[in-house]
């Protein structure tokens, strides 16, 4: 009886995390079939300087402001904070960057994504995905490898929240934003990738493990 109450206790539910990430950009948490939180920033100017404005929102009703600096760091020091990371088995997904025709762009946008991405898999101490944008939306919305960006904007905004539940009210509370859609895409493409849907590989049985504290003591 001991073991098996040491073992129900470490055992903790997965959930997947998906990762938008540009200037304007959102990080999503799917949680069995719900999207429980969504926090989306993006790009603002105030006293001249660069600034991320977050937004944050679990349902259509309350939406937290935050104001930070726009360095990856801090934005990561905002997402670690979000209650629904706490002591789970986390799957996290984030967008490749993409060919640009203004290399510096392309550049940039690796930089900011590999930063963010370094400093959540070392505090969290897990190996993320990388994803591009065509293969996901493939897996995901069945969308060709050819299809434009306007297209696949239209199709995410207008399939995605179809398919998990709490979208639409997320979406109410923070704007009909693509990236927010597109964030949800890539937690859906992360749980296929676990469960073997649309391609994925084979589902691994759950697996209870110490706590890191448990582990390091």
């Amino acid at each position: 009886m001991i073991v098996t109450n040491r073992i129900t206790r470490n055992c903790r539910s997965d959930i997947y995390v998906g990762i938008d990430p540009a200037s304007s950009g959102a990080v999503a948490v799917l949680d069995n079939n719900t999207v429980t939180v969504v926090l989306y920033w993006r790009k603002v100017a105030r006293k001249k300087k660069s600034h991320y404005q977050i937004k944050i929102a679990r349902d259509q009703f309350a939406v937290e402001t935050t104001l930070i600096k726009s360095n990856p760091i801090d934005l990561v020091r905002e997402i670690i904070k979000l209650p629904e990371l706490k002591n789970k088995n986390i799957y996290m997904a984030i967008e490749d960057t993409y060919f640009s025709v203004n290399p510096s762009v392309a550049i940039n946008l690796a930089k900011f994504s590999g930063r963010m991405c370094g400093f959540l898999e070392a505090h969290f101490d897990i190996e993320s995905l990388w994803v591009r944008a065509a293969d996901w939306r493939k897996n995901v919305l069945d969308l060709s490898h050819f299809t434009k960006r306007d297209g696949a904007k239209k199709a995410s905004l207008e399939q995605i929240p179809n398919m998990v539940d709490n979208v639409k009210p997320i979406l109410s509370a923070l704007g009909n934003h693509d990236h927010i859609t597109d964030a949800i895409g890539i937690s859906l493409w992360a749980k296929n990738q676990r469960t073997g849907d649309k391609g994925g590989q084979e589902n691994k049985e759950n697996v209870c493990v110490p706590d890191k504290a448990e582990r390091d003591g």
